[in-house]
């Protein structure tokens, strides 16, 4: 059987940086808007960075 699974893109929300931080291959200062997957919201909240 050859059955597709459908992938849906995750779930994004914008954040604000407490520090100075690269996304995507881009440096970004405090202060920064980013928009990230919820999925990595607690990671970066872990880390100081929002």
């Amino acid at each position: 059987m050859n059955e597709q699974i459908e992938k849906k893109p995750a779930e994004r929300q914008k954040v604000k940086l407490k520090k100075p931080h690269r996304h995507a291959g881009k440096e970004y200062e405090a202060g920064a808007e980013i928009e990230v997957a919820v999925t990595d919201i607690q990671w970066l909240k872990d880390q100081g960075v929002i």
